[in-house]
């Protein structure tokens, strides 16, 4: 609630389009859509992002979108002055550690008392030295971009498509397209399909070499065997009408041979996915063994 009544201070005082950080900045946007001030809010084009020292916290799809280095409306404030207050007054730590909450309570009141009249005593000049930081940053650096720029034969229109299309990727990342998950699913039960048709052959053959000749009662191992081939019969049977059932939803005219273009390339795509989720594991054991250190 602080923040959020904050903000509606903000929208009363000031002008539209004005751009706030706050540590979860990312997910306080939607906090801000979803209440009464989401409207106005929204109405006067402002935004919400991370400040630059918390932003690196946050994972690269976060800072794509919501670090002030990706916002040209950011300059060069960084959003982090409540981290600067914190760093100055923890010089008062030693002399208020052991003294009465009384006069801890005055110290703190007389520092940022302090702070208040120097801030405001050097405003005009913190700001005068920002404007002047930024002018040089445009002489110095400018030329050096624009040869950059033509070095590389790239226009500004570039970046622009870079950043959208970097966007864009960590979007998708870790996310398999519809198409791709379908064919990929009816690949595996073609694979299964495969198996058990396999391993039903083999059953079968193995219960039909059990029959002795002159059969009038099955033993003991001709009724082991006749139970394992009928086992693979009914899990042959549920694969075989789960593809029928999938084959009739996706409209396929034909089941794919395992020499059609289509099965290979989703079959591909399966193993490459089985060596991802290896990667992942793998991934998380040498992470878990490092905090375990």
């Amino acid at each position: 609630k602080y923040p959020l009544t904050i903000v509606a201070k903000v929208l009363e005082l000031l002008e539209c389009r004005f751009l706030g950080a706050y540590d979860i900045g990312c997910t306080f946007n939607s906090t801000i859509d979803s209440s009464s001030l989401g409207k106005r809010f929204t109405e006067m084009e402002c935004q919400m992002f991370v400040d630059a020292f918390h932003g690196y916290a946050h994972n690269y799809k976060c800072q794509v979108n919501n670090h002030p280095l990706r916002t040209t409306s950011a300059g060069l404030e960084d959003f982090e002055m409540i981290e600067q207050i914190f760093s100055a007054c923890n010089t008062l730590a030693t002399v208020i550690r052991y003294v009465s909450q009384y006069r801890r309570h005055m110290f703190l009141e007389l520092f940022f008392q302090q702070w208040d009249k120097e801030k405001y005593q050097t405003l005009s000049t913190m700001l005068l030295n920002n404007y002047k930081q930024t002018l040089a940053i445009i002489d110095t650096e400018s030329p050096k971009l624009e040869e950059t720029k033509a070095q590389l034969n790239i226009e500004d229109s570039n970046s622009e498509t870079w950043q959208a299309e970097e966007l864009a990727y960590f979007e998708t990342l870790g996310k398999e397209p519809v198409y791709n998950v379908y064919a990929v699913t009816y690949a595996e039960v073609l694979k299964d399909m495969q198996r058990l048709e396999s391993k039903y052959a083999n059953t079968f053959i193995a219960f039909i070499d059990t029959i002795p000749g002159g059969y009038t009662a099955a033993d003991v191992q001709g009724v082991n065997m006749y139970e394992a081939s009928a086992g693979a019969t009914k899990r042959l049977t549920a694969v075989t009408q789960d593809i029928v059932i999938f084959e009739q939803k996706k409209g396929l005219a034909h089941r794919w041979e395992l020499s059609s273009p289509e099965y290979k390339h989703a079959n591909e795509s399966l193993t490459t996915r089985m060596f991802h989720w290896a990667l992942d594991e793998l991934q998380r054991l040498v992470i878990q063994c490092l905090f375990e250190l």
